[in-house]
């Protein structure tokens, strides 16, 4: 009798003691409360960087960059168009793509800003898609480096807010 009631007793103590880790190990996605857009045209003031999106700053909530895209429609000149995340008082992640020239007989397809060959180190999720998380209102600010001979150079980012 003594040997069943020690093993109950075994066993609820081993179950009370594992409990914590099964919950330590439980995956919980994120609560996604909306999703949002960041545009920026560029016309003039190359160098100058500018407000592409500013992430959440309600209820503690973050915002995830899921796509990031440059296109221009200079038919002339190919341009660098560098991006920083901005904390109000520091930039503290600054990559660059090479803007192709707008073809004028084919349209030039936007570029990917977030492919791994042109932002290395930046976290993957499970399909290996490169983002970038903004918190508490950092700001993804962009530029360009050449002045525009013609047209405009345009950034477009897709986030979700959570």
């Amino acid at each position: 009798m003594k040997k069943i009631i020690s093993g109950i007793m075994l066993a609820l103590i081993l179950t009370f003691f594992a409990l914590p880790v099964w919950a330590a190990l439980t995956y919980q996605a994120p609560f996604i409360v909306g999703f949002d857009s960041g545009n920026q045209t560029y016309t003039s003031s190359p160098g100058t960087y500018t407000t592409v999106y500013t992430g959440e700053t309600t209820n503690g909530l973050e915002s995830r960059i899921l796509g990031l895209w440059a296109s221009s429609t200079d038919t002339s000149t190919a341009h660098v168009v560098s991006c920083q995340i901005w904390n109000g008082s520091t930039s503290y992640y600054q990559f660059s793509v090479t803007v192709a020239i707008q073809s004028t007989s084919v349209p030039t397809p936007p570029l990917n800003m977030l492919a791994a060959t042109d932002t290395g180190g930046t976290p993957q999720d499970n399909n290996q898609n490169q983002f970038l998380d903004l918190h508490n209102g950092e700001l993804l600010k962009c530029t360009y480096s050449t002045a525009l001979s013609t047209g405009a150079i345009n950034v477009r980012a897709l986030i979700y807010n959570f």
